[in-house]
């Protein structure tokens, strides 16, 4: 019996010594054993959110962006998250009734694969891909909807955007 009860003993301080080897960061500070530094806390995505910060800003879209002269927009890309993602917001501007048409949506994020820019889920812009020279922003999409009116619809085109100096706050009163 004092046999079997030794080997419980050892049996059991192995276990404490094989466990407390993996040390669980957020039960002590700072993190100690083999487990030091698997914390269960999102770092998020610190090479996207760098790539994709300087393109933060209040953008005006140039005058035919749509394939239609004289159009306004406007595209607002905020601050990005911690996980690299930013939002992106089309103004659309009414040319009759000089009023914001109802915003639109999307995001900004860096291609998994490379260090492209993406400026997705905004219908008229989806799928595009972003460069920034300078305060220039180029995006360069599919011409699905014939921009330029070559009748070519499976080109790339570009449109440039250059910062509004106005904020989302002043482009005007809501259509709706």
């Amino acid at each position: 019996m004092h046999y079997q009860s030794t080997v419980k003993n050892l049996t059991f301080l192995v276990a404490a010594l094989i466990l407390s080897s993996c040390s669980d960061s957020s039960l002590q500070e700072p993190a100690s054993g083999g487990g030091a530094g698997d914390g269960s806390g999102d770092l998020g995505n610190p090479e996207a959110f760098a790539l994709i910060q300087p393109f933060s800003g209040h953008y005006v879209l140039q005058n035919d962006w749509n394939g239609r002269l004289g159009d306004r927009a406007y595209l607002s890309i905020r601050e990005p998250e911690i996980s690299g993602v930013a939002e992106a917001i089309l103004f659309d501007i009414d040319d009759v009734d000089n009023c914001v048409l109802p915003r639109v949506t999307g995001e900004v994020r860096k291609d998994d694969f490379s260090n492209n820019v993406f400026l997705n889920d905004i219908i008229d812009l989806n799928e595009s891909e972003l460069t920034l020279s300078g305060t220039t922003l180029t995006i360069e999409l599919a011409d699905e909807i014939d921009r330029d009116g070559d009748g070519d619809l499976r080109e790339l085109v570009q449109v440039t955007a250059e910062p509004s100096g106005i904020s989302e706050m002043d482009m005007g009163p809501s259509c709706f």
